[in-house]
């Protein structure tokens, strides 16, 4: 696969990059018009959130590779794996993945960070990189889904420490990187959406996937030091991680976390689902307010997140806001990406469909932009 390494630039002033997600085989239209779009945007880099494969991985030279290649060999491209990316119940089942970006994983595995990728026999494919000040973090979320063909895999002798290996070694790096003046944003993505609102809708009924957002939203990371519990999404609140993009459901969704010390806002995470880079639509998510209130209810597994932030500072608060799509919105089912710009001190993105229209927009930091009267409100 022809694609460019990273280069090496030291802190630049602002730079833009570009995430999308779910292909799963329709290559053609969606995807092409998509790509042919990204091919005007001056960016630094692309990242996939997963499921470019509909089939384990068999064809991406045949059909994903023609329509990349141009987009691959200008920019570098990095991609999360998705579950439709895994050969499942079989000991090589990421190796299709692996071998195709093969590439991209020498490159990753040049950063210290990424010590894991230089075994050629491991199918870890976690990993992470800076650019400039902005640390990217890229994570394998299939571990986190314990059920049916995925607990098949996961109980497979090569797989059986992966789970625990990758939850010790982003822990491990959010804490590092929280203690590095030099980074100023740090953004995570990896597949399965821990915050979708149709969470209640049955696979038949709309297309969701039932319970794989409650199984992320509960993962827990093994402390080593003590017997207190700590959940996965809770450090990226704790290490004050700037976005979080997501793929999985067929659609595009957006939720928004304030985390408040008293009444002074601190800190604010967007949690990106981009779930339409070409695959046909699925799913629509709700825009009733009260089928919104009902997930964030006390006794509801995204209410019992919010309330989880006093575990981490008795003097936090959270609040999780729904915020697109919105009453006034007319669809979330539209293929496109989202674009991201660095500048500065700060960071804002615009979601663009396959025509060129921007759908959503705002800033992601610094929090005082974002609930101030600077904030953007879509188009």
């Amino acid at each position: 696969m022809p694609f460019v390494p990273l280069s090496q630039v030291e802190n630049p002033d602002s730079f833009s990059f570009i995430v999308y997600g779910d292909i799963q085989g329709n290559y053609q239209n969606g995807h092409q018009a998509l790509v042919d779009r990204m091919l005007k945007e001056d960016v630094a880099l692309v990242i996939n959130t997963g499921d470019i494969s509909a089939d384990g991985g068999k064809h991406y030279e045949k059909n994903f590779l023609p329509i990349v290649q141009e987009l691959a060999e200008r920019i570098p491209y990095f991609p999360a794996v998705g579950n439709h990316d895994v050969a499942w119940g079989i000991p090589s089942s990421r190796s299709p993945f692996l071998s195709f970006f093969h590439q991209t994983f020498e490159d990753l595995a040049i950063n210290k960070n990424n010590r894991h990728l230089r075994d050629p026999a491991s199918q870890r494919l976690w990993y992470s990189f800076e650019y400039g000040d902005v640390l990217f973090v890229v994570l394998d979320s299939n571990l986190l889904i314990d059920e049916g063909r995925y607990r098949q895999t996961h109980r497979l002798e090569p797989y059986r420490n992966y789970l625990q290996e990758q939850l010790i070694w982003v822990r491990d790096l959010l804490r590092d990187s929280s203690h590095n003046p030099q980074i100023r944003a740090r953004f995570v993505f990896f597949h399965h959406s821990p915050f979708v609102s149709d969470e209640r809708k049955s696979f038949l009924g709309w297309g969701g996937h039932p319970g794989h957002s409650r199984m992320v939203v509960n993962q827990t990371i093994p402390s080593g030091q003590s017997d207190n519990t700590m959940y996965l999404l809770d450090l990226f609140r704790r290490h004050r991680v700037t976005a979080i993009f997501t793929g999985h459901e067929h659609y595009y969704e957006r939720w928004r976390e304030i985390i408040r010390e008293g009444d002074r806002p601190i800190h604010m995470l967007n949690w990106v689902v981009t779930g339409l880079g070409g695959v046909k639509p699925r799913g629509k998510p709700e825009n009733e307010q009260q089928e919104i209130d009902a997930l964030l209810g006390e006794d509801e597994v995204y209410g019992e997140y919010v309330a989880r932030v006093s575990n981490l500072d008795p003097n936090w608060a959270a609040e999780l806001q729904h915020a697109y799509p919105t009453q006034e919105t007319s669809s979330a089912r539209f293929p496109h990406y989202v674009l991201v710009t660095v500048d500065g001190s700060q960071g804002r993105f615009q979601t663009i469909d396959k025509s060129g229209e921007v759908r959503d927009q705002g800033f992601l930091f610094p929090v005082d932009l974002v609930l101030g009267d600077r904030d953007v409100p879509p188009n």
